[in-house]
């Protein structure tokens, strides 16, 4: 399964879930997997509106929406 790491914290991407040091893993949706994933790998970095929307909800640039609001 691939996994990301985030200080001491785990996304299990295709198991859909986050984990803290010792704790039980915290189920995910799709998206927030999705969304977890895109923050991590920005690594630091900020992400665009257009950024995220693109990479999690696979919407086109000049998309009108509110869904990130």
């Amino acid at each position: 399964a691939q996994s990301l790491k985030c200080g001491g914290y785990t996304l299990d991407i295709a198991g859909k879930n986050w984990q803290a040091p010792g704790a039980e893993p915290v189920a995910l949706t799709d998206r927030e997997t999705a969304l977890l994933a895109a923050l991590i790998k920005a690594e630091g970095h900020s992400l665009s509106r257009a950024a995220i929307l693109s990479s999690v909800w696979e919407y086109h640039e000049d998309a009108e929406t509110h869904t990130l609001e």
